[in-house]
């Protein structure tokens, strides 16, 4: 957790100039999510969250994908540029990323929702169980993800 907070301010606190325009970093929230109910053992699945960005100066998206104990904390981080022409239009992404399940498991997913009036990270937490039909052992991959 401590790893995300400092992460966080490093995103915010940089930018860099290009050609007179001011790129920043900052967390986007995630608006929605869809995750398989359930992730068989061994499989890959595709898990997509939504998130709206309010004008026109988005760039581009990365996620973030971090393990905190038996929980991942995953959050959008966009990439703006500080222009004076940006429009105050909400738009909505879809961005995908890839689960290998190598754990046999629940998955913890805590989705980064904004802060709250103290500045504290807010979450939804996403279980997603994992079936594991062939009656694999686990092997220590616990560690590994996507």
């Amino acid at each position: 957790m401590k790893r995300f907070i400092v992460l966080f301010f490093i995103v915010i606190l940089t930018t860099c100039c290009s050609d007179g325009d001011n790129y920043y970093y900052q967390l986007v929230p995630i608006e929605s999510s869809d995750f398989p109910e359930t992730f068989e053992f061994g499989k890959v699945y595709e898990v997509s969250v939504q998130y709206k960005v309010s004008d026109n100066c988005f760039l581009y998206p990365d996620l973030i994908y971090e393990y905190d104990q038996d929980a991942r904390n995953v959050a959008i981080v966009g990439t703006f540029v500080d222009k004076n022409s940006c429009s105050a239009e909400d738009v909505l992404y879809n961005y995908v990323f890839r689960v290998h399940a190598l754990q046999t498991e629940d998955y913890i997913f805590r989705l980064w929702k904004g802060e709250d009036e103290d500045g504290d990270s807010i979450y939804e937490e996403v279980i997603v169980p994992v079936v594991n039909l062939n009656n694999k052992v686990e092997h220590g991959f616990k560690e590994t993800h996507t």
